[in-house]
């Protein structure tokens, strides 16, 4: 059933779905200023119609995972959350293979989770994942769900507070709503990734940035035990002139490593050392199910990856094309102006930026690029382009991203407009702190 519907997505008419919700609820948060009082009711009563059907379709997506497990990916999470919780190594292969066979015995989780059997987080991120595995496994994944459903929930709202595209109730209804009808959403509570728990600590870090730096480092910090990913921003932070940030973000990574020392020794950072950067093969790099600048050059090129993970990074075509990326990026932050909307857009070409340079980025880490495009929609009205400029890029970028191959466009397609938005935007309508919009 997933299949057909997958193939259908994937279609000429499956793309128009995607992009005729997304657009349309970018372009109806305007719309509904010319329509009478009555067509405002019936408007809002459909986006509130449209946000109950997305959430009804989600829970039963997961509750079905609930009662159907699959092999990916929270298996990986939970097989070294119990080994972490019985005091054994995480990291090695034969322990975690000990502790599936022992779960198999009570939960049917396909046997396909043994094609690649690994945990190549960093220690402190098993602190987050040790309590689940003292729960029996579906028990767990309830918790699990709950949890990430909450940092996602909470993640809209910050957002919504920080870069908000439309006032009120409204705005929050709508900002659910086109962060539901983005694909890779689905597909990260498909899979019950952990990457909304990323996506709040983002969007919190975004919130606290005009006030309180350090706080904003911190969260990014602690946004990096969901996905390390976010150690490039906080550095970038840097050369931006935002030292703070970096030392909170820098302060709290070294209080989590402590607090891994603590708690699983030093065993577990030798470990790491021995089994975490191989416990994934080579070949991943090139496999489409990765969507980042260095996947896409190795593709497009017909190169193999090296052995040594190492060497697949500095891919000469990838260190070249992320540096210029990266200094484009630096410039047009630099030089761009100060106001909420420039901040926004700012942080957006960062996060964007962040996906496409980082090697191992996956379709199921795209969420991350959801405050890009808030960063776009809140500032629609300062840019110097026609009103239905930003609707149709929204709405395109949510049907390219259906075709998982090719993903990798959207990043950069989002990078390039944040980009575009931020170096010939119009002045921006204030420069209030952006905590203090509502």
């Amino acid at each position: 059933m997933e299949a057909l519907a997958r193939q259908f997505l994937e279609s000429p008419v499956g793309l128009l779905l995607p992009f005729t919700v997304a657009a349309g609820l970018v372009y109806s948060l305007d719309a509904r200023e010319h329509l009478s009082q009555r067509g405002r009711r019936w408007l809002d009563r459909a986006t509130l119609a449209l946000l109950a059907g997305e959430a009804a379709g989600l829970i039963a997506l997961c509750v079905s995972r609930i009662v159907w497990p699959v092999e990916w990916d929270f298996p990986h999470f939970y097989v070294a959350g119990r080994t972490a919780w019985e005091g054994r190594s995480f990291y090695d292969p034969h322990q975690l293979r000990q502790t599936y066979y022992a779960l198999s015995a009570t939960t049917p989780v396909p046997p396909a989770w043994l094609s690649e059997v690994g945990y190549w987080y960093l220690p402190p991120s098993a602190l987050l994942l040790a309590p689940l595995g003292a729960l029996p496994y579906r028990l767990a994944l309830t918790v699990h769900y709950l949890l990430q459903a909450g940092f996602f929930s909470g993640a809209v709202y910050v957002l919504h507070r920080a870069m908000p595209i439309a006032g009120g109730r409204r705005g929050l209804i709508a900002a659910l709503a086109l962060s539901l009808a983005f694909a890779p959403v689905l597909s990260a509570f498909s899979v019950a990734q952990i990457v909304p728990g990323a996506l709040f600590f983002v969007a919190l870090a975004f919130a606290l940035l005009p006030d309180r730096p350090a706080w904003s480092g911190t969260s990014l910090a602690l946004g990096s035990l969901y996905k390390h990913l976010l150690l490039i921003p906080a550095a970038l932070a840097v050369l931006l002139g935002k030292r703070r940030v970096f030392g909170g973000y820098l302060a709290t990574a070294l209080a989590c490593c402590a607090m891994s020392l603590a708690v699983f020794g030093t065993d577990a950072w030798t470990d790491f050392a021995r089994f975490g950067p191989t416990s994934r093969p080579p070949s991943l790099a090139v496999d489409p199910v990765v969507q980042s600048l260095l996947g896409t050059l190795l593709r497009t090129f017909g190169r193999a990856p090296s052995p040594r993970l190492l060497q697949t990074i500095l891919y000469w075509p990838h260190v070249l094309a992320a540096a210029a990326l990266t200094l484009i990026t630096l410039i047009a932050c630099a030089k761009g102006r100060h106001g909420r909307h420039s901040k926004a857009l700012s942080f957006g070409c960062l996060l964007a930026l962040t996906l496409m340079v980082y090697p191992n980025t996956l379709y199921n880490t795209f969420p991350l690029l959801l405050p890009a495009f808030f960063a776009l929609i809140a500032a629609r009205h300062a840019l110097p382009a026609p009103p239905m400029v930003v609707p149709v890029f929204v709405g395109a970028q949510y049907a390219l991203v259906l075709v998982r191959p090719h993903a990798f466009i959207v990043l950069f397609l989002t990078w390039a407009f944040c980009l575009w938005a931020l170096v010939r935007g119009g002045r921006d309508a204030d420069d209030r702190p952006l905590t203090a919009l509502h």
